[in-house]
């Protein structure tokens, strides 16, 4: 049993022997015949692409192949995995893969985005700007734009110091950068010029007038310009005055600085006759006389060291009022050939009339009226608290006469027509026109006159061509129980023989200076009894005098007549 087993089991184990080292020998074999699959990156395994561009990927090649059995490669195909996005920046991976027999083989590429671009700077206005000196820069802009960022502007950061009152060249930098670091620069440059001429300032006129024999003398000059300061000492004069020699002269005033700016200005000299004549006043210079006293000029002489005399030239203006006291100026003057004037002055002093009595009492009488100037008369009455005496024609102004009498004022007869051919030209026609005007008093004032002023006076001569009227008619009315009145002081204001309410004012004051009582003749019918009589009261109230109105029985006074 156990022989059998042992033959048995002998070929068994050589069989066994031989199929291993048969699988020995195949193994062998296998190990030294190896496959492979390889993947290779067409191009770089890592590429940089500009954002915005466009990618083109290079793909990658797969390869199949042994050792010892299938020596030549064999293409297997690749697939891809991945994307690359162009529109953001960053890494991108792509897978290539490739399989064949079971077998499985990859590689990866990698992809930048980047941005490596410069943002771009535009300037708005001029890359060179050329100030004058002193003027304010202002910026005029500036954009900035960037391939990924997009508008930059408000980024843009701009340095660079100017210096306006300085002459020279400036830089200002303009400066951005974008997200990736990439910066852009540019620059503007600014120069400041100096355009303004030095300022020339002319020490004393610049329009001078020089008397003939007198030596030019040069006032002299100040220079100063806005960069380089005082420039006076670098003024160059020109020109020349011949002095005596009467005629036009230019001085001529000339600085440049150092910015190549010049300024000139001019002096005109004129050379001529600045002396003026000698004028001289005969007699005093200040002279006083009472009023009415005739002024007469003491006369005057002119002589001019170029003309000679020019008496003859003189003017004489100023007018002395010798009816009114004041102080006036009579001035005199000469002009020569070349325009020198010469004036002289003298001063004559009208002096108030003293009375000649103590005291007295006017009686401030008018004639013709009431007309257009008796309202203003009454204020100048009212206004001193003074009552006068109204002799009235019909005139129509019927208020002005009720006025008067309610003032206190007297009203009195004069006549209604003032016609002295048919008032004198009987007794009767003479009552009818008295009779009128008592009449027409007592329709607007309620009072019945019986006062009386013949036309004329009871003195007249214009009645002659009726022969003793007069005498016949100052004995009728008084035997008709009226009272008529005639004056002592004439104020002259009727006829033309006196020229101006001073004078009037004169006549009468003249007149009662040596009355002790004095019945005044004016008339209200001249405009000049208005400014004569507040003249009057004002000396007659400054010498002690009063003023009252005629009263039926009171003072008056007759002329001799001579009808």
């Amino acid at each position: 049993m156990k022989m059998s087993n042992s033959r048995w089991k002998m070929p068994v184990i050589i069989g066994a022997v031989i199929l291993l080292l048969a699988s020995a020998v195949f193994a062998g074999l296998v190990i030294v015949n190896e496959y492979t699959l390889d993947v290779a990156l067409i191009g770089k395994p890592e590429i940089l692409v500009e954002y915005g561009d466009t990618f083109e990927d290079p793909g990658a090649v797969a390869a199949y192949f042994g050792t010892i059995f299938q020596r030549e490669p064999m293409d297997v195909p690749v697939t891809v995995e991945g994307t690359v996005d162009l529109t953001k920046l960053g890494t991108y991976e792509l897978r290539y893969t490739a399989e064949y027999e079971g077998m499985v083989s990859d590689t990866v590429r990698m992809v930048r985005v980047v941005d490596s671009m410069r943002p771009e700077i535009t300037l708005v206005g001029e890359e060179t700007v050329t100030l004058p000196v002193g003027a304010e820069y202002q910026e005029s802009g500036c954009s900035a734009m960037d391939n990924y960022n997009g508008d930059l502007t408000e980024s843009i950061t701009v340095s660079g110091k100017l210096d306006p009152a300085v002459p020279g060249s400036y830089t200002l930098k303009y400066q951005v950068s974008d997200e990736s670091g990439n910066m852009a620069q540019t620059w503007r440059t600014v120069i400041y010029v100096d355009v303004t001429a030095p300022e020339i300032t002319l020490l004393g006129d610049a329009a001078m007038e020089l008397d003939n024999g007198a030596v030019y003398q040069e006032p002299g000059f100040t220079a100063a310009d806005d960069c380089d300061g005082n420039l006076t000492d670098l003024v160059v004069v020109t020109g020349s005055v011949e002095s005596g020699v009467p005629g036009v002269y230019t001085m001529t005033y000339t600085v440049t600085d150092a910015g190549g700016n010049t300024a000139t200005v001019q002096r005109t000299v004129t050379v001529k006759d600045l002396t003026p004549p000698e004028l001289t006043l005969a007699g005093e210079t200040v002279i006083s006389l009472t009023i009415g006293s005739e002024f007469v000029d003491p006369g005057f002489s002119a002589v001019d060291d170029s003309d000679g005399d020019l008496t003859e030239l003189v003017q004489v203006t100023g007018e002395v009022n010798i009816y009114l006291p004041g102080t006036y100026t009579v001035t005199y003057t000469v002009t020569d050939a070349a325009g020198n004037t010469a004036q002289a002055v003298r001063t004559v002093a009208m002096y108030d009339i003293q009375p000649q009595v103590s005291g007295g009492i006017i009686y401030l009488t008018y004639d013709d009226g009431p007309s257009g100037y008796t309202s203003a008369l009454l204020d100048v009455l009212d206004r001193y608290g003074v009552k006068a005496t109204f002799f009235t024609v019909s005139t129509g102004y019927g208020d002005t006469m009720a006025r008067a009498a309610n003032s206190g004022h007297t009203v009195a007869i004069h006549s209604a027509t003032h016609n002295y051919d048919k008032i004198y030209a009987s007794e009767e026609a003479y009552f009818n026109d008295l009779y009128y005007m008592q009449s027409v008093i007592q329709s607007y004032t309620g009072q019945t006159s019986m006062m009386v002023r013949f036309p004329g006076g009871s003195s007249n001569s214009v009645s002659n061509f009726n022969p003793g009227i007069m005498t016949r008619l100052t004995q009728l009315v008084q035997e008709k129980g009226f009272r008529y009145f005639d004056w002592n002081v004439d104020s002259r204001d009727a006829g033309g023989v006196t020229h101006g309410w001073a004078e009037v004012a004169y006549n009468v004051i003249r007149g009662a200076s040596y009355r002790g009582t004095s019945v005044v003749l004016m008339h209200d019918s001249n405009g000049m009894c208005i400014r004569a009589t507040e003249r009057i009261i004002q000396w007659g109230l400054a010498h002690g005098y009063t003023f009252a109105a005629l009263t039926y029985d009171g003072p008056g006074c007759h002329h001799g007549v001579r009808n």
